[in-house]
């Protein structure tokens, strides 16, 4: 069984009185987004193979690695995209932290913008 997870961030790292989103939209836009990428990874995924999918909220890595060892996964495979630099330093890398946190084998695959 493959399990497809995608995490909706539940921080918004825009929300002040000054600039960016608000809270409600911040969490829909998460969540729409998070619920595109589980349903085109579960499709790029050979017809044989037993899918189950699932939209968690949370903190990225946290919750990717919660759900692995509640799900009873023996390894967790996850695209990186491969930021360096400031980019990598504002945003960080989700996949560095589940490698660096997780009890459970994890497989990175890079992936192309």
């Amino acid at each position: 069984m493959v399990h497809v997870v995608s995490v909706a961030d539940e921080r918004n790292r825009f929300e002040s009185p000054s600039a960016g989103l608000a809270g409600d939209a911040w969490a829909e836009r998460e969540h729409e987004r998070a619920e595109a990428a589980v349903r085109e990874t579960a499709a790029g995924l050979p017809d044989v193979v037993r899918t189950e999918t699932a939209v968690i909220e949370g903190i990225p890595h946290e919750a990717i690695v919660a759900h692995a060892g509640d799900a009873g996964a023996d390894v967790v495979v996850m695209g990186t995209h491969g930021r360096t630099g400031m980019d990598h330093y504002l945003v960080g890398s989700v996949a560095e932290k589940v490698v660096r946190t997780s009890p459970i084998p994890v497989l990175t695959v890079g992936i192309e913008d």
